[in-house]
Formats: C-alpha cells, sequence, structure tokens
C-alpha cells in the first residue's frame, strides 16, 4: 500500500503541473484581451446592442449547462468500475494502476468543457468589444477550473476501490 501512496502523490504532482499550465494558459486569455483593449483596440464586428444583450443573457444558461456537465462527468466517472479497466490495447509496461490515466483523462475532459466558458469570453471579446463581461467570463472559467483540480482523497479512494476491484 505504501507503494501505491508513493505512486499516487508522485502522479498527483504531475497532476496539478498540467492543471495549474491550463489555468494558466486561461488567465492570459485575460492578459490579451486586456492589451488588445488598451493598446490595439479592435472594432466589434456587432454593432447591434439588442443581440449583444441577448448573447450576455445567453451565458447565463450556458455557463450553467456547462458547470453541470463537468460536475455529472466527475461524479459518473469516480463512481462507475470503469475507472479501473485499461482501456489501451497498445498497453504498455508499466506498474501504474489503470486508474491512474483514466483519472487523467476524465480531468483533461472535464477542463475541455469548463474551457468553453473562458473562450467564450475571449470570443464575446471578439464580437462585442466590451471588456469587462468578458474579463469576467474568463475569471468565471478559471474560477471552475483551479475547482476542478486534481484531488489526493478521490485519487487515494480510487486506490482503494481498485484494492477491493482486484480482489
Amino acid at each position: 500500500m505504501l507503494e501505491t501512496s508513493t505512486l499516487i502523490k508522485k502522479e498527483l504532482l504531475k497532476f496539478k503541473m498540467i492543471h495549474f499550465a491550463i489555468v494558466m494558459g486561461n488567465v492570459i486569455y485575460g492578459f490579451v484581451i486586456y492589451f488588445i483593449y488598451t493598446y490595439t483596440p479592435i472594432t466589434p464586428s456587432l454593432n447591434d446592442n439588442q443581440m449583444i444583450t441577448n448573447i450576455e443573457y445567453g451565458f447565463v444558461p450556458l455557463i450553467l449547462g456547462i458547470i453541470f456537465v463537468a460536475n455529472k462527468i466527475r461524479t459518473t466517472t469516480l463512481t462507475s468500475n470503469s475507472i479501473f479497466i485499461q482501456k489501451r490495447e497498445d498497453k504498455e509496461d508499466s506498474n501504474k494502476p489503470p486508474f491512474l490515466v483514466n483519472y487523467l483523462s476524465m480531468l483533461f475532459i472535464i477542463w475541455a468543457v469548463l474551457e468553453i466558458i473562458s473562450v467564450g469570453g475571449v470570443v464575446f471579446f471578439l464580437i462585442s468589444g466590451e471588456l469587462m463581461i468578458s474579463l469576467g467570463l474568463i475569471a468565471l472559467g478559471v474560477f471552475f477550473l483551479m475547482l476542478n483540480g486534481p484531488q489526493l482523497k478521490e485519487l487515494e479512494s480510487l486506490s482503494e476501490g481498485d484494492n477491493n476491484h482486484s480482489l
């Protein structure tokens, strides 16, 4: 068990580094649109104020839907036995339990879904030229990405489940 615990902590550090890089990539979106807004203003491609307002209101159900989907993916995957099954046919010579690879794959899917919020902020800036709402969307995207990082307690729980699953 000590070997698995050490492996989990080592892999968790890798997962956290990847997570940090993804979060920082989203933060950079905010810096880029701020500098575009400040130093090289662009002409909005959409000048219809009513349409921009409709898009702004449309972000509310979009964000709620994205959060629901990300949460559903996480809870469904973590409670499923499929996380303990090696899915690749070209099995690598590795002593890593399959749940580690599957856990990271689940996180990548969740992060990709949550990144839609930040990318939506960039797109909204490009079509409307409105900085504050765009930065707010990017900040929300970063916030939810940070909430959905890798967690030691989940990996420890999966390790216990893997031990029970393999018996």
